[in-house]
């Protein structure tokens, strides 16, 4: 082997190593998350919220089944979805300028035998500059935002049943 080959080998070697010392791993290799309940049934009561369709995405991509007919499975109640706009800051004619937005979503885990596991309220918020005289283009920030919030509280509530004490 040629001293060249040795030292290309050597610092290959030496990079993966040190890369893997540090956490570094590829894009798309991930570990699986322990959760604490095989299956998980979402009640029916929100079925066309767009929140409750990122939710079932979100817990398929993070091997949780959903939705499946199973004796053993939790149910997860989902209710009032709210999304409020609070003026902040008013304009000399009395536009609102920047206003807060809330989003908040109240939750209920039960066992397979229906016993209450975990209840809350989730809540975040966001302040926004109103475009004045732009309302297509701020209607479609507003929208953007509101994704954004739904997937805030998406983490909030999927970090919650993750360490949901079963027992």
């Amino acid at each position: 082997m040629s001293a060249f080959k040795l030292n290309t080998t050597f610092y290959l070697l030496l990079l993966s190593l040190s890369l893997s010392s540090c956490g570094f791993q590829l894009k798309g290799v991930h570990q699986s998350i322990a959760w604490p309940f095989t299956a998980l049934q979402i009640s029916p009561a929100l079925e066309h919220e767009p929140l409750v369709n990122a939710l079932r995405l979100a817990l398929a991509q993070n091997c949780v089944p959903v939705d499946i007919e199973d004796d053993s499975a939790f149910e997860l109640k989902l209710s009032a979805i709210e999304f409020q706009r609070q003026p902040i800051a008013l304009a000399p004619n009395g536009e609102t300028i920047r206003e807060q937005l809330h989003l908040s979503l109240n939750y209920v885990l039960l066992s397979p035998n229906h016993h209450l596991v975990q209840q809350g309220q989730l809540y975040t918020q966001r302040a926004r500059q109103v475009k004045v005289g732009q309302q297509l283009a701020d209607g479609q920030e507003l929208t953007l935002f509101q994704q954004e919030m739904q997937h805030r509280l998406i983490q909030q509530l999927l970090y919650r049943l993750h360490y949901a004490r079963l027992s």
